[in-house]
């Protein structure tokens, strides 16, 4: 038996072990979840958008409801974290992001978040 013939036993092993023990989702649960990510966030919705209302989709407010927070937290029904997460540490992570306490949007200066600057939109 050749190598990728025992990853692959090996693979379909544990797929079906996770699958019997009901960790993976369902065909039509993962094809709801990337038609929803698509319809949030896909190419097409963030080509509508320009200026302040791109930058809230993406880092800004509501803060539980942008990019970076699907990419990062989002763990429910509606989209299970079943599909990684970064888990970023730091807000940089982005690039640009909004402060809360003050509203102002941030970036990374030379040398890193010691450097943050504040950006005007």
């Amino acid at each position: 038996m050749q190598l990728n013939e025992k990853l692959k036993e090996e693979l379909l092993g544990i797929y079906k072990k996770l699958n019997n023990e009901g960790k993976l989702l369902s065909e039509d649960k993962l094809r709801q979840c990337y038609q929803l990510f698509r319809e949030r966030f896909g190419p097409e919705k963030l080509l509508q958008l320009d200026g302040e209302a791109l930058l809230n989709t993406m880092h800004g407010e509501p803060m539980h409801d942008n990019l970076d927070f699907w990419l990062e937290f989002k763990d429910d029904d509606e989209l299970p974290a079943r599909f990684g997460r970064i888990g970023a540490a730091a807000k940089f992570v982005f690039g640009v992001f909004r402060r809360a306490q003050t509203g102002e949007w941030i970036t990374a200066g030379r040398g890193g978040a010691k450097n943050a600057i504040v950006i005007s939109v």
